[in-house]
């Protein structure tokens, strides 16, 4: 029984410690929890299992003293750590302003409170209706403390708590008198809806079959008969107790023996860490208006539309804060200008109180550029994301991503797709309960709703959405593609144009074929029919050698790399093509145009004849991560060798400067110029990193802060002797048994940079997991296969094949590690290969339709164990002296494979019972009464890594550099100004999509201040998807410079260029062009990147005049008399040109039109430096429902004063 396991021990000497009794009791049986007290000196241990029986009878010493162990049950101990107190009244409701809740629902039937410390979660229960009801909201200290204020006023004293999500709902299973305690959750089911009362209930019981295919709406099922969970994220709680304790209980925690305001109080302060603070009382209002959101935008536009959802569902604006008539002045706008004004208004992603006022101040920032437009690529279109939740739908900013395939195929219709997301409350995954119990209902309504949204389709923003397929990647991450039909295109005719799926009879088969087409798009080729032939796979001693890959010719290599402009050809290509999967490999042997196609890789009929280009070889670094660690440290690989590749990082972290022979300094330069800039080498050898420069040194600090924080996060070292690539069979025949052949260059592909490895190599796959996973090999030069680069090429005669031979993971990836660095090749190799044989579900349909495609998308969901058993895995691998040898993780190898495989058999992983209670080792950062020390070298690295701080930016300091001085460069200033405010404006609505706060993070991809939407399993990818979205902007922006130079045939062009690139970083550096110091100062407060888009020019300016004297004039503003000389140049110019083509009266006209619209401009701009960042001007007219103590009560909104001829149509 559960009450067997719990320990108190007493008589600790002071000198105790956690790690003292997790070595000393860790050696009876698994320990769950130790709890320190170090005023009594006593100890709470227990057991996730029934420990050793030496543990009742042995004599136990720690530090030289005999301590007491008396067993005690665990309802006992769990008394002191969950005790609900009683609760005069709940309400639910939202903020008016940061000081007045309004109360939209209240209850006084048994509700009580539980604040638990050790586990950071605050439980509030309450009776309702037909049940006993709780929610949990999960809390860190930091967060809590600006989302939680207590008072006392009038004799009452009042919690009120801001959830920055809908905190998680269950409804007891049984009755409450029954409940044997609060603690545990499995007497408790999670809901998605509550009614409002029994009339309510009533009625949604009725109603429920007549609605029973209706598309889900972001207000629920019955937004008119249940408690809104999702919007009503304010709880305030009153409590009638006492000021003081009497004196007898007033040592005691809160609890039913202690209630009293100064209990309450202390308990609050130990979950905040920090003292209350006064503030002024909160006035509790009851809602005096009704705003029907959804009923007043209907007339929009879709897009507007959408945003006034994404603001409303996000509760950035709330109905307390708008009038009727806003909606009404917002719909007399143009689309895309309402569009503008909601977009800037919800990119920090906080609560706005007064947005007419916010409104107009983005208004009168941006009235000059109101019409400007980002540019779409031909290949890109306008992501709407939508993340899906238990209680709430949220449709995020729409971004600029790059198409998949089947977007771009039906482009005219881009945006009736849509991308969806399910998630937990708190944007985490909907994780499986901890038994494999079907009948388990904890879960049930949470599958439920998935499955209803799948069948029934979501309206968003008018639109009737309906589920519309998955792709592999997008099935594990809980992600699938929703359409809106039009009169001539639905979900069936686009299934049609994929394919013919009628022989497929397995549910995962089809949904993993028809969801070929979402894979990302790079481009695709036009074949004819005699350009495919059919070939066998290649089997040897029993394995396919070459399952999911083809061969392509030389031709159809090189034309792909003609239009991704590459310039080199690439040895693989990952692809779709005739109902056809997998990867083609170049081969010599094959002419013209010709792809060859196997057998494994034809997975559905297809008539369609393009080669859809997902991915191409190329080289990718190498890092360790956490698992790799504990995989080959248990292998054998010395701790030392990980601490020497840790102190590298470090001490050249340390260093103030990096030096030029660094790893760490080359890594920087070819991250940067990876696109975000053309040549960042370039610039530090200029010597803008050493002058201190702040926008390249905060970049630089960026990047270094974020190696530490991969390291912190897991284990992230680079490896320099290993990369990353595709894997293909030997065609040739030449490579021997444990031979690989394998040519690297760098990313430019060119022959002169090629490197051919030889010696003994260590390869691994990233969900390998078994212990013979890890392959050592040969790597040979062989002359015969250095047509190939970039991938690996292994033997065709060999035991087994590598693909298979290192995971079951899908063979066409490039997840193929490669490492030559001798110290990190493990010494313990003979170990047997995997025994692992994919086994798929014998459940087969003669017709699948997309009711059985959401069936099975909800039982991944359901039964995705994936993450479960990797955080298990970690756990167990550290806890152990054998690590990943131990049996435990050879049985988690197993189940790992199988949840690997899962998405595409159908067959879920389970896990045993035990293995959900383990304690975690300290760089899990697990609760804290659940973590031991680690000493192994994840442990080890963790403990040294948490000691270094971040790197700071400079964020007060701007200098003008001379060298960028030039003499004519007063020629462009004007018009430069006036592009910096189109650059700035253009940069603030980037930043906005992606509510990101400042263009360092934006560029670096080091986000300091995440997004609140978004899900965890985004995290990874949303670097990658900034760097994307900036390295576009880039290239626009470039291309915008250089427009007016393409057709200039002067012979002054190069001192034309010099000039405007000169005056473009004048704009942004030179102290003149600010009205204040503290405003030229704030250089992460205002944008600095515009002149950087011509990052090598720069460069190449400054080290041209780093040898010339700093003459004084260098350093003072340019005269406006000579700027004013060249735009009146500039005019005469326009002018004379006018003058050729039209009458003296028409071209007097234009252009006394065009110097009133330059005096506009120019008057604009000086207001225009000033708000360099609306983001912050945002920041400061916003406020944040979650931090209700420090905000102060913000005035009535105004009236949106907007003058629609103001607005260039």
């Amino acid at each position: 029984m559960d009450s067997d396991y719990c320990f108190i021990i007493t008589n600790l000497s002071v000198n105790t410690d956690r790690d003292k009794l997790w070595e000393v009791f860790g050696e009876f049986g698994t320990i769950k929890l130790i709890e320190l007290n170090r005023e009594s000196w006593a100890a709470a241990i227990v057991y996730a299992f029934k420990p050793l029986d030496q543990l009742y009878s042995q004599l136990i010493y720690i530090n030289d003293r005999l301590v007491s162990v008396k067993q005690i049950p665990l309802s006992k101990y769990l008394s002191f750590e969950s005790s609900p107190v009683p609760v005069k009244k709940l309400s639910l409701g939202g903020l008016a302003t940061p000081k007045v809740f309004v109360e939209e629902w209240f209850t006084e039937e048994y509700v009580t409170l539980d604040i638990n410390l050790n586990q950071s979660y605050v439980d509030i229960f309450f009776a309702h209706v037909d049940g006993y009801y709780r929610f949990r909201i999960q809390y860190n200290e930091k967060d809590f403390k600006n989302s939680v204020v207590l008072q006392r006023h009038d004799n009452i004293s009042s919690l009120t708590i801001s959830g920055k999500y809908p905190p998680r709902f269950w409804k007891s299973k049984i009755p409450m008198q029954k409940l044997s305690d609060t603690y545990h959750l499995k007497d408790w089911d999670r809901v998605v809806e509550i009614p409002l009362d029994e009339f309510s209930r009533d009625i949604m019981r009725h109603r429920n079959d007549i609605t029973g295919k209706d598309p889900i709406v972001p207000g629920g099922r019955f937004p008119d008969y249940t408690i809104k969970l999702s919007n009503w994220t304010v709880y305030r709680l009153e409590f009638d107790i006492p000021l003081k304790s009497s004196k007898n209980v007033a040592h005691l925690s809160l609890g039913p023996n202690n209630l009293s305001h100064e209990a309450l109080e202390k308990k609050i302060n130990q979950a905040t860490g920090s003292p209350t603070i006064i503030t002024p009382k909160i006035l509790v209002k009851h809602p005096t208006k009704r705003i029907e959101v959804e009923a007043n935008i209907s007339r929009m536009s879709f897009e507007v539309q959408y945003m006034m959802e994404h603001a409303f569902n996000l509760k950035i604006l709330r109905e307390y804060n708008v009038e009727p008539d806003f909606f009404k002045k917002m719909q007399q706008l143009p689309a895309q200008v309402c569009c503008l004004f909601l977009t800037l208004l919800s990119a920090p992603q906080q609560r706005v109180y007064n947005p007419d006022t916010v409104i107009n101040q983005i208004y009168s920032s941006t009235k000059n550029l109101i019409n400007y437009q980002s540019n779409i690529p031909e290949d890109h279109a306008f992501l709407r994301k939508v993340i899906v939740t238990p209680t709430s739908i949220y449709p995020l900013q729409p971004t600029i991503e790059p198409m998949n395939h089947i977007q771009y195929h039906f482009r005219e219709h881009v945006d009736r797709f849509l991308f969806v997301q399910f998630t937990d409350e708190d944007l985490e995954p909907i994780l499986p309960p901890n038994n494999d119990d079907e009948k388990s209902t904890q879960n049930i309504k949470l599958y439920d709703r998935i499955y209803q949204m799948l069948r029934r389709g979501i309206r968003i923003a008018g639109r009737m959405y309906d589920f519309l397929g998955t792709s592999i990647e997008d099935l594990r991450s809980h992600q699938c593609w929703f359409f809106a039909r039009t009169e001539n295109l639905e979900r069936a005719d686009i299934l049609a144009w994929m394919g013919n799926f009628r022989e497929i009879k397995k549910v995962s088969t089809f949904t993993i074929c028809s969801g070929q087409g979402f894979l990302p798009r790079l481009t695709d080729l036009t074949l004819n029919a005699q350009d495919i032939e059919e070939i066998d796979d290649y089997e040897y001693n029993g394995y396919n050698f070459t399952k999911d890959c083809g061969k392509m010719s030389p031709q159809i290599a090189r034309e792909i790399a003609k239009q991704l402009d590459m310039d080199y050809t690439p040895s693989v290509v990952k692809f779709n093509l005739a109902g056809a999967k997998g990867i083609l490999m170049l081969s010599n042997f094959l002419t013209k145009r010709k792809v060859q196609l196997r057998y494994s890789q034809i997975q559905f009929d297809s008539s369609r004849l393009t080669l859809e280009v997902i991915k191409v070889s190329k080289p990718n670094k190498v890092y360790l991560d956490r698992k790799m660690i504990i995989f080959l440290s248990s292998l054998g690989v010395p701790n030392y060798v990980f601490q020497d590749l840790l102190n590298e990082t470090i001490t050249q972290y340390r260093k103030d400067m990096l030096a030029k022979d660094d790893i760490s300094y080359d890594l920087m330069c070819s991250f940067y110029s990876d696109g975000r800039m053309h040549d960042f080498q370039n610039i530090i050898d200029a010597g803008f990193l050493d002058a201190n420069d702040a926008f390249i040194n905060n970049l630089a600090s960026a990047y270094q802060n974020n190696v530490l924080r991969d390291i912190h996060d897991d284990c992230k070292l680079h490896v320099e002797h290993g990369v990353k690539v595709f894997a293909i069979m030997d065609e040739t025949g030449v490579l021997g048994p444990q031979e690989v052949f394998l040519q690297i260059t760098d990313k430019s592909g060119l022959v002169s940079e090629r490197r051919i490895i030889e010696g003994p190599c260590l390869i691994m796959r990233d969900s390998s997991c078994f212990p013979g996973d890890m392959r050592v090999v040969n790597a040979v030069n062989e002359p015969k296969l250095r047509h190939y680069t970039n991938v690996l090429v292994y033997s065709s005669i060999d035991a087994r094949d590598i693909p298979s031979a290192c995971s079951n993971d899908d063979p066409d990836e490039d997840n193929y590690s490669v490492i030559w660095d001798v110290k990190l090749i493990p010494n313990k190799t003979s170990f047997a290969l995997r025994n692992y044989t994919i086994t798929y579900t014998p459940n087969n349909l003669s017709k699948i339709a997309f009711k059985e495609i959401a069936k099975f998308f909800t039982t991944y969901i359901s039964k995705d164990r994936l993450d479960i058993l990797k955080k298990a895995y970690i756990a167990i691998s550290d806890r152990h002296e054998e690590g990943i040898l131990h049996g435990d993780c050879i049985y988690l190898s197993q189940q790992l494979s199988r949840a690997l495989d899962f998405a595409k058999t159908g067959l879920y992983a389970s896990i045993y019972s035990e293995f959900h209670e383990y304690p975690f080792p300290d760089f899990m950062e697990e609760n804290k009464l659940c973590t031991y020390t680690s000493t192994k070298p994840a442990g080890q690295i963790y403990h040294i890594i948490t000691q270094i701080v971040d790197k700071p930016y400079v964020t007060n300091h701007c200098a003008y550099d001379p060298r960028l001085y030039v003499e004519n460069m007063y020629l462009y200033i004007a018009e430069a100004r006036k592009t910096k405010a189109k650059y700035d404006h253009s940069l603030r609505l980037l930043l906005g999509r992606y509510n990101i706060q400042t263009e360092t993070e934006l560029i670096s991809g080091h986000v300091i201040h995440w997004p609140k939407y978004i899900s965890i399993k985004d995290k990874p990818t949303f670097g990658e998807r900034i760097r994307a979205a900036y390295i576009r902007f880039k290239e626009d922006w470039r291309a915008e410079f250089e427009a007016e130079f393409i057709d200039y045939e002067g012979e002054d062009v190069q001192d034309l260029i010099v000039s405007k690139v000169a005056a473009w970083y004048y704009v942004t550096y030179h102290p003149s062009e600010f009205k204040s110091d503290v405003t030229y100062n704030s250089t992460m407060k205002r944008y600095m990147s515009f002149p950087w888009v011509l990052d090598d020019y720069i460069a190449s300016i400054a080290i041209l005049n780093s040898t010339r004297p700093r003459e004084s004039h260098y350093f003072l503003p340019v005269s406006a008399e000579l700027i004013d000389s060249a735009v009146k140049q500039t005019n005469n110019v326009l002018f004379e040109s006018e003058d050729e083509d039209d009458d003296d009266e028409s071209s007097g006209f234009e252009s006394e039109e065009e110097d009133d619209e330059i005096d506009d401009d120019e008057a604009d701009y000086e207001q225009e430096k000033q708000e360099q960042s609306s983001s912050y001007v945002l920041e400061q007219e916003s406020s944040k429902e979650s931090s209700i103590m420090s905000q102060e009560e913000v005035a009535s909104p105004s009236v949106i004063d907007i003058k629609l001829s103001d607005l260039i149509l």
